[in-house]
Formats: C-alpha cells, sequence, structure tokens
C-alpha cells in the first residue's frame, strides 16, 4: 500500500502545478525533475555481482558452478569459473548465502577485468563467421594440429564424404598444453551421456549440457556458406535434401588440462543443422578419445 499511497500522492500534486501552470509540461518537468534525481537509467543501473557474472558468463560461453556451506551462523560461497586455459575460483564468507555469493562473484569479476576478459573485449563473442564461396564438393575436412620443434602449430587436413566414415576414423587430433601442473593421476570414471536425439538441435543440446556438467567453455561454431548455380544434394537416404545454397560448419571446443578440439561438419542447407552435424562429430570424437560415453539405452 505504501508505494501505491505515494504513486496518489505524487500524482495530485503534479496534476495540480499542471492546472496552475496553465498545461505548461515544461514547468511541471522543472519543478519535479531535482526532486526525482538522480534519475536511474539501464547503463546506470548497479547489477547485483552475481547477476552481473552470470550475464557476462552467457555472454561469452563460460559456465559458472556454485558451492555453498553453512557453517553455523556463516555461509561460506564457492563460485568456480573454467577458461580455455585456467580455472578461476572465488571465495567469500557471509551471514546469508546471497551476500557471500555476491562477493565470490565480485572476486570473479575482479579476476575477468584482470585478465581483459569482458563483454565487449572477448574473441568470444563472435560465435559464429559466415563466409561465401563456390561449393565444389561436399565432402568435410578434418584438421589435425601437431605441435613442432619450435613450439608453432601446424596443420593438415584429410577428406571424408559422410558422416559414418568419422564414426570409423577419427575427425579430429588436438594439441596438448598444460593448463594444470597439479592435474591428478586418479581414476575418474567416464561420464555417460544420453543417447542423441537426431532431431533438430538435439546433438547441439547433447554437447552442450555435457560441457556444462563438466564445466567446459562452450564450443564455438565458424560457418562457411557456400552457392551453387545448380541443385546440390544434402544428407543421405531419407533426409536428402536439395537446395542452391549449402552451409558448412566448424566447431572448436577447448577442454581444459588437455587441449583443443576441432571438426569441420558435412555440408547442410541450413546454418543449425550444420551445427548439428558439427556437434555430432565432436560427441563421437569425444567418445572416441574417452572424454565421454554415449549410452546406447534411454
Amino acid at each position: 500500500m505504501g508505494p501505491k499511497a505515494l504513486g496518489d500522492l505524487v500524482e495530485s500534486i503534479a496534476g495540480a502545478m499542471l492546472i496552475d501552470s496553465k498545461f505548461n509540461l515544461d514547468e511541471v518537468w522543472r519543478i519535479f525533475k531535482p526532486l526525482l534525481s538522480p534519475i536511474v537509467t539501464p547503463d546506470k543501473l548497479q547489477l547485483h555481482p552475481l547477476r552481473k557474472l552470470m550475464e557476462l558468463c552467457d555472454s561469452l560461453g563460460y559456465f559458472i558452478k556454485e558451492k555453498c556451506l553453512n557453517k553455523g551462523e556463516i555461509v561460506h560461497a564457492e563460485l568456480r569459473l573454467q577458461l580455455e586455459d585456467v580455472l578461476l575460483v572465488g571465495e567469500a564468507h557471509e551471514r546469508s548465502a546471497k551476500l557471500a555469493k555476491g562477493k565470490a562473484a565480485a572476486h570473479l569479476l575482479k579476476q575477468l577485468e584482470n585478465r581483459k576478459i569482458s563483454r565487449g573485449g572477448s574473441k568470444r563473442n563472435q560465435r559464429d563467421l559466415d563466409h561465401s564461396g563456390e561449393l565444389s564438393s561436399l565432402d568435410f575436412s578434418i584438421n589435425i594440429y601437431s605441435q613442432t620443434s619450435d613450439g608453432s602449430l601446424s596443420s593438415a587436413k584429410k577428406q571424408k564424404t559422410t558422416e559414418t566414415h568419422v564414426l570409423e576414423s577419427a575427425s579430429v587430433s588436438s594439441f596438448a598444453y598444460d593448463c594444470s601442473k597439479n592435474a591428478s593421476s586418479s581414476y575418474t570414471p567416464i561420464p555417460v551421456v544420453a543417447p542423441i536425439s537426431m532431431k533438430k538441435g538435439g546433438p547441439r543440446t547433447s554437447l552442450f549440457e555435457f560441457c556444462k556438467r563438466q564445466l567446459w567453455p562452450m564450443p564455438t561454431f565458424q560457418t562457411t556458406e557456400h552457392k551453387s548455380k545448380t541443385p546440390m544434394e544434402f544428407g543421405e537416404g531419407s533426409e536428402v535434401r536439395k537446395g542452391f545454397r549449402g552451409f558448412v560448419s566448424k566447431i572448436t571446443l577447448h577442454i581444459p588440462g588437455s587441449g583443443i578440439v576441432e571438426c569441420t561438419g558435412e555440408a547442410r542447407t541450413d546454418k543449425k543443422s550444420s551445427f548439428d552435424s558439427a556437434a555430432f562429430l565432436m560427441l563421437y570424437e569425444l567418445q572416441k578419445q574417452g572424454k565421454l560415453m554415449i549410452s546406447k539405452f534411454l
């Protein structure tokens, strides 16, 4: 009732002023503006640190793992944020979980700021790049990266024609880098992924959910558009489609403590279907590398 009563009071005063000033809105605003200042605008609004951190991570494709532990009247909050090359941890102790998580989030935001990672300053904002070109073949390529003696990367390409062949032979390899010097050598069970739905968006959903569970950065896609003057066929069997444009997507996944995995899917008639093709191949490549196991049963 308080806010409504206050609103009614302001409205009645403003109405009386409007009549007294002979309906001069500029005069009414001149009187009211000092009472309402400072006026809050979206660019001046101070977000809670945890919400600010969540929005930043959503825009950059990172996941946050929260953990709160009650110790008597004190709450210990721990937030973990895995980047491509390092795990950031923010901790705080407060009398409530909200305050503790807010302080922990503020610590993480400060660490990200020190690394010059922001909504507008990270390369991960550019989540997929489109290029045009003539489609001479429906084959897809596989990039295999190796590290030369001088530390630079060299690459080679292999050609395949169907996703079935990719399941039999690797789609990518990765170069290794040391993310954690204290990596544990103890055995950990292989995570199990539910059977992949082949409906539109199914492979992407499976891959994204797995990355979230593992606290891995979201994979990125780079898409190339190909055009042809004659109709082209995409897919196989009942899924075959014809069109004058094709999209081929390359997916890049940073696995903390392991390396970078890249693969390029088959050409599809639309961009999102090409994402699914690349995500499908990535899941089976991760299974081949022992990072996950795809269940055959629901």
